[in-house]
C-alpha cells in the first residue's frame, strides 16, 4: 500500500499585507498611549500656564515704555504721536485726542504697571514651573520633590507615629 502524503499549503498573506497590519497595530498601539497618558490635557495645561507667564512680560513692555516717555523731550514727543497716528485706520487717526490720553495715562501709570508686572510675573512664572515638574513626574512615574510635599510627607509620618 502506497502511503500518500498530503501537502499541506500554508496560506500567508503577502508581506505588503503583514507590514501594513504590523505598521497599523503599531499606529493603534500609540494612539492608545497617546489617549492613556493624557498628552492633550497636559498640552491645555502647558499652553494656559505659559499665556499666563507671558502676560506680564507685556505689561512689562508697557511700563518701561511708559518709563520711556517721561524722558522724551516735547519735540520727540510729538514726532512719536505722530508716527503713531500714522499707524491707526484714517478715523481714528484723525482723533490724535484719544492717542494723547493713551501716552498720559501710560505715562502716569508706569510704575505700577512694572510692580503689576513683577508681582504677575513671580506667580505665573512659578506656576509654570510648578505644572511642568508635576507633569513630569506623572509622565516618568517619579515622586514630586517640592518643599512642600516634603513637609507634607512629614506631617503624615508624624501623625502615623502618634496614632500608633
Amino acid at each position: 500500500m502506497a502511503t500518500q502524503t498530503k501537502v499541506h499549503t500554508e496560506h500567508r498573506p503577502p508581506e505588503v499585507v503583514q507590514t501594513a497590519q504590523k505598521g497599523a497595530k503599531s499606529l493603534q498601539e500609540f494612539w492608545t498611549k497617546f489617549n492613556n497618558d493624557w498628552v492633550m490635557s497636559f498640552a491645555a495645561g502647558l499652553a494656559f500656564n505659559l499665556i499666563t507667564a507671558i502676560f506680564p512680560i507685556l505689561i512689562a513692555i508697557l511700563g518701561i515704555a511708559g518709563l520711556a516717555l517721561r524722558q522724551l523731550s516735547p519735540s520727540a514727543e510729538a514726532e512719536l504721536k505722530t508716527s503713531l497716528q500714522h499707524l491707526f485706520p484714517g478715523q481714528l487717526s484723525s482723533q490724535s485726542n484719544f492717542l494723547t490720553l493713551a501716552l498720559n495715562s501710560l505715562d502716569k501709570s508706569a510704575g505700577l504697571l512694572l510692580v503689576i508686572a513683577i508681582l504677575l510675573a513671580i506667580f505665573g512664572g512659578s506656576r509654570l514651573f510648578v505644572t511642568i515638574e508635576g507633569y513630569f513626574d506623572i509622565i516618568y512615574h517619579t515622586r514630586d520633590i517640592l518643599i512642600l510635599s516634603i513637609i507634607h510627607d512629614r506631617e503624615t509620618r508624624s501623625n502615623r507615629t502618634s496614632w500608633q
